[in-house]
């Protein structure tokens, strides 16, 4: 396998892999898969199987998620040097969220397969790739809980209504909380 010297470039510029040897940036650029989306793209939707994930280099994506009602609200935005569908790696069910290019995005995807691979091979690479990639979820998953205590916070206008679009962005935020950390709706003691 041949070394992708972009991607190895680009790994070397992210803060996420910061603590990579040369020879591990060496060995990471060997497995990502560089690719480009034109805005409008979509990266990945909600509900199609997880199967990688992407470290954005250059560009600026948003996330989207599908309210209740099938409506849609972009509920973050992500740029250079994020991860995202990383959760991807960690279960096997359907992608919690869509991302859609907002401009010309430079990604570098991991595929799911190269990464159990590395997760197989019990190196000291693969423990470090793997606590980054748990690293980047865990600060998501923050951030998520701070936009929807910042949306309930705000969530009337002066004159007492709730505002649609505020309460479309709260369904779809604690919709990709619940699918981050699902919550079990069974009463203690039930079966």
């Amino acid at each position: 396998m041949s070394v992708n010297r972009r991607a190895a470039l680009l790994v070397r510029e992210m803060p996420l892999f910061a603590e990579l040897t040369p020879k591990e940036v060496v060995l990471l650029g060997m497995v990502l898969k560089e690719r480009d989306y034109q805005p409008g793209e979509w990266l990945c939707r909600e509900g199609e199987p997880g199967n990688g994930c992407f470290f954005i280099g250059e560009g600026e994506v948003e996330i989207i998620k599908r309210a209740a009602n099938q409506s849609q609200a972009v509920i973050g935005r992500a740029g250079k040097h994020a991860t995202v569908g990383q959760i991807s790696l960690i279960d096997d069910g359907p992608r919690s969220a869509s991302v859609r290019a907002k401009t010309r995005v430079e990604v570098l995807r991991l595929d799911r397969g190269d990464f159990e691979a590395l997760q197989a091979s019990g190196s000291q690479f693969a423990y470090r790739f793997q606590l980054a990639i748990a690293r980047s979820a865990a600060a998501q998953l923050r951030e998520a809980n701070q936009t929807l205590m910042g949306l309930m916070e705000h969530r009337e206008t002066p004159s007492g209504s709730m505002q649609r679009v505020t309460l479309q962005k709260v369904q779809a935020v604690l919709a990709h909380t619940r699918d981050l950390h699902p919550v079990s709706t069974k009463a203690e003691g039930e079966a």
